[in-house]
């Protein structure tokens, strides 16, 4: 993902622009572009807060971050502690919560955090719960963003909510990416899913929209109905699932204001 959208950049003069995400999770292909120089300024947005929770900790407070980073034992005993946390979320404090967060991302299949930790309940497979989950390389990682802090916006709104406020503020040289909860499988992968209003909701102000914008969707007829008058085309995706790349069929990538030169064929990280 990250190449192809580096490529992206580079077709539309969008390089050193603004990068703008409204479900950013992980937000590594953000991160990954302030980082590389490839955008000035990165936007990004998410409803769940224990995922916002997990970059203000970064950004705002580091150092207790990578002090319970390195403190940690990543071991069941305490994904299970870290899996109550997420339950009861409102009884945690920001940092609480966002390494609750950040340690089910690291220690769970595929990074989903109401997943199930790698190697199972038994641990009796190839890989094991802590295989993720190197101090030293993501201490390294977070050093290095929160050194960026003055040119990444951090934002928990709702994705729609979001939008309305962004277009406001930003430039003409703007990437404005969605990767909105699947249409199909959105109660089984994600915290916050969405029903088929809000799916509704969204492509409606996404009409309005004139930056350049690219959506990637799970490739079903109800959405491509919703943006039947958008620029749009089905493509190949790999996701790393259990550690391994795996295909899982197409996706849609919808898109305006932007010029496709290659189609993309792309593998979703965790």
């Amino acid at each position: 993902m990250f190449s192809w959208i580096s490529n992206l950049l580079r077709q539309n003069n969008l390089i050193g622009g603004n990068y703008i995400e409204s479900y950013a999770g992980g937000a590594g292909l953000a991160f990954g572009l302030v980082l590389n120089g490839l955008v000035d300024r990165i936007f990004i947005n998410d409803f769940d807060r224990s995922i916002y929770a997990i970059w203000d900790c970064i950004l705002n407070d580091t150092d207790n971050f990578i002090a319970k980073i390195n403190n940690a034992q990543v071991n069941l005993k305490e994904w299970q502690v870290q899996k109550e946390i997420i339950k009861n979320q409102q009884d945690y404090s920001n940092l609480e919560l966002g390494f609750a967060a950040f340690f089910l991302n690291r220690t769970n299949v595929s990074g989903i955090i109401k997943g199930g930790p790698i190697g199972g309940m038994k641990q009796s497979s190839k890989y094991t719960v802590d295989c993720r989950f190197n101090k030293k390389y993501l201490i390294q990682k977070i050093i290095q963003i929160a050194d960026k802090k003055t040119n990444i916006e951090i934002f928990n709104l709702d994705a729609v909510e979001f939008i309305s406020l962004i277009v406001k503020m930003a430039n003409r040289k703007s990437l404005l990416y969605l990767d909105p909860p699947y249409y199909k499988k959105g109660p089984e992968l994600y915290r916050n899913f969405y029903q088929h209003n809000d799916h509704v909701k969204l492509s409606q102000i996404l009409k309005d929209i004139n930056l350049p914008l690219l959506v990637t969707y799970d490739n079903c007829d109800e959405i491509r109905e919703l943006y039947l008058k958008f620029d749009k085309f089905d493509f190949n995706l790999r996701y790393s699932a259990s550690l391994k790349q795996k295909s899982i069929g197409s996706e849609l990538m919808i898109f305006k204001n932007l010029k496709m030169i290659d189609k993309p064929n792309l593998i979703k990280g965790v």
